[in-house]
């Protein structure tokens, strides 16, 4: 059944694409066979089909988000990040998308902040975020790793997390956007992992979403003992929140875990726990040789 289901969906989106306009690929196809430096920028918790407002004490706003609002910032987010490109003279940049592009409908309560249906909404963040990487492309090298995510889950019957792992958003969203990028050589867009792991020019960079590692801390510990790997930076999410943490040092340099800001900023359910954030993202530098020597904090709200 599950077999059956995912090829219904696949069917499905390749007919929708089939009548689209292509989305033009670049001219200068980017040689970075030579380079000893790149970036990697993260794209965490957009909760894409969101509309909310929370207001402060004196009814001012503290965040407003919408789906205009979800535009401006990624295009802000990718303004940024081209003058760091250009900034730092980079030909490739590796993008984790760390989960939470939906807001999903992963319990009751979501419904009440929709916009629109969540089929519509995968649709409208897909073919926006393919057209996005296509005109990043234009400048470097792109090369895409997912996260699996919880609010990406379809929880049918009121299963719980994880009861359906397979069942999710994530997974047709990122089919949609390889298929969109097909004929695009600067653009390589990887499966959806629940846990992804990289050598980005000698530093092995792992990626989760976050709603199953409570502390980051551990988590990193944990994941280079059960899979006996090396891991010099984690990357996580879920949280809403940016923070970074060296938890010790080898060889190669520091061990560390970071985690994203959200592309959506404070909602209503941060404003019940009293933790707020700014919108934003992280922009890494990596050497050859010298591992991440420089973190950019870009804000987008």
């Amino acid at each position: 059944r599950e077999s059956a289901r995912a090829e219904m969906f696949e069917e499905k989106i390749i007919n929708a694409i089939e009548n689209l306009e292509p989305i033009k690929s670049p001219k200068v196809v980017i040689d970075n066979s030579n380079n000893t430096k790149e970036g990697i920028i993260t794209i965490a918790d957009a909760h894409f089909g969101r509309s909310d407002t929370v207001y402060g004490l004196n009814g001012e706003i503290i965040n407003d988000y919408n789906e205009d609002i979800f535009y401006q910032r990624m295009w802000e987010l990718q303004r940024q990040a081209i003058q760091i490109i250009q900034k730092e003279n980079l030909t490739k940049v590796n993008i984790f998308i760390l989960g939470d592009l939906l807001e999903g409908m992963n319990r009751k309560s979501v419904l009440q902040s929709l916009e629109y249906g969540v089929t519509e909404a995968t649709i409208k963040v897909s073919e926006f975020m393919a057209n996005w990487i296509s005109k990043l492309s234009e400048h470097v090298k792109v090369e895409v790793f997912n996260n699996a995510s919880n609010h990406c889950e379809i929880r049918p019957l009121g299963s719980k997390n994880g009861e359906f792992d397979k069942e999710s958003f994530d997974y047709i969203i990122v089919f949609y956007i390889k298929m969109r990028l097909e004929s695009n050589s600067n653009v390589i867009v990887h499966d959806v992992q629940n846990i992804n792991y990289v050598d980005i020019l000698g530093t092995k960079v792992s990626s989760v979403h976050g709603h199953n590692d409570k502390n980051l801390d551990n988590s990193i510990k944990d994941y280079c003992l059960f899979y006996n790997v090396r891991i010099d930076i984690l990357l996580g999410a879920h949280f809403h929140s940016g923070a970074s943490k060296v938890i010790g040092s080898n060889e190669f340099g520091n061990i560390e875990w970071i985690q994203s800001p959200s592309i959506c900023s404070t909602d209503g359910y941060a404003q019940k726990l009293k933790k707020s954030c700014k919108a934003g993202s992280k922009m890494l530098i990596i050497e050859e040789g010298k591992g991440k020597t420089i973190t950019y904090d870009i804000k987008l709200s």
